[in-house]
């Protein structure tokens, strides 16, 4: 679902469950995987078509609930470490297109943040926890348009745009723009990245977050579209935040 500020990629093969829920007065539709654990959450607002919909919940409604069974996820082929890691530099480098990425990991069986370890400083760049709120507060202050990506396994949420309204809350940062919410428990941060991709459209670079056991919890790129190189903007912002000089 592709628009002007936010986009969703979905894949369907771990959805599961479905529910229309009413919780203190709040009426939404919530999506669980075959773990039981939630993917994706519609809410109803004041603008919602309250008929149109009463007649979708009615239409999709079942007499008798599924039970939830949670199901245990097969654990990927991965390793920590890749076993030539001078090969997966040479593919990083010979990549054109930022979504081939997912494929070099799995073409050398390696994890995310195996990758992001073997690949070298140039290519991938481990930088302080507090990079995050550095980069954020920059690019509002220049009105910076940023693409800020979060997901699980069966959706991914991309929002293109400038932010503005930065709050700390506790361990809880947060953007609170009137077309776009992020809310980053900064205390589940183990590691932040600076990774640096060559495509077909020159060098694209980005900040991300991870959590424990390699989880990835967001990217944050510059605006950009396929045929539309990086932001210079954006790639001054990141090699700034950078010890060593990033590969250009």
């Amino acid at each position: 679902m592709l628009g002007p500020d936010i986009d969703l990629r979905m894949f369907f093969a771990s959805w599961k469950y479905f529910y229309a829920v009413t919780e203190n007065g709040r009426r939404s539709i919530q999506f669980f995987d075959v773990r039981g654990e939630a993917v994706h959450k519609v809410y109803r607002t004041e603008h919602t078509d309250g008929t149109a919909w009463d007649a979708f919940v009615a239409r999709f409604a079942t007499a008798t609930p599924t039970p939830v069974v949670a199901q245990a996820l097969a654990e990927p082929d991965e390793a920590d470490v890749p076993d030539d890691a001078a090969r997966l530099r040479a593919h990083w480098r010979g990549l054109t297109d930022t979504h081939d990425f997912f494929g070099m990991l799995r073409q050398f069986k390696v994890s995310r943040l195996g990758a992001l370890r073997a690949a070298g400083q140039d290519l991938a760049q481990q930088v302080g926890n507090e990079t995050v709120e550095t980069m954020l507060t920059r690019a509002a202050d220049t009105a910076l348009p940023i693409m800020c990506f979060v997901g699980n396994r069966g959706i991914v949420q991309i929002h293109t745009g400038a932010v503005s309204k930065l709050v700390r809350t506790g361990p809880w940062y947060n953007v609170l723009d009137e077309t776009f919410n992020l809310h980053l428990n900064t205390e589940a941060v183990v590691s932040s990245w600076i990774v640096n991709k060559p495509t077909s459209d020159g060098w694209v670079t980005s900040l991300e977050l991870y959590g424990k056991d390699g989880e990835l919890i967001v990217q944050f790129f510059g605006e950009r579209k396929p045929g539309k190189p990086e932001l210079p903007a954006w790639r001054d912002l990141l090699q700034s935040l950078c010890a060593q000089p990033l590969a250009a």
